[in-house]
């Protein structure tokens, strides 16, 4: 289980990554997406939902992975300060939601942790 404390050493080493840190030519996320991460985080460990992963994207940005049972989840981190929210329940892939910035962080974390308990 990832602490707050690691996932804020990866957020730094994934802001200290260069232009093609992935060999196929991907941008670093900006500071933009980085800080914007970075105050989701403090977030999401207030409320108690701390991520299982944070990883930068070749799409750009960086992410925000859980894994819940068998239910995956996902805040993507985009350079330009979009964040778009993605589930897969039980394997199936819903639609990717674009949040209204952080203000809808405190209700994807509610939704998140109410997948921790098996009925």
């Amino acid at each position: 289980m990832s602490s707050y404390k690691n996932l804020l050493q990866s957020l730094q080493l994934i802001a200290n990554l260069k232009k093609d840190w992935d060999s196929y030519g991907a941008d670093p996320p900006s500071d933009t997406a980085i800080k914007t991460a970075g105050k989701a985080l403090s977030i999401l460990n207030e409320q108690g939902c701390i991520p299982t992963e944070i990883n930068p994207s070749a799409e750009e940005g960086l992410v925000f992975e859980y894994t819940v049972n068998e239910h995956y989840f996902m805040l993507h981190f985009y350079n330009d300060g979009d964040i778009v929210y993605l589930k897969a329940l039980n394997g199936k892939k819903s639609e990717a939601v674009e949040l209204n910035g952080l203000d809808d962080i405190i209700r994807i974390a509610a939704e998140i942790k109410s997948y921790k308990i098996k009925d």
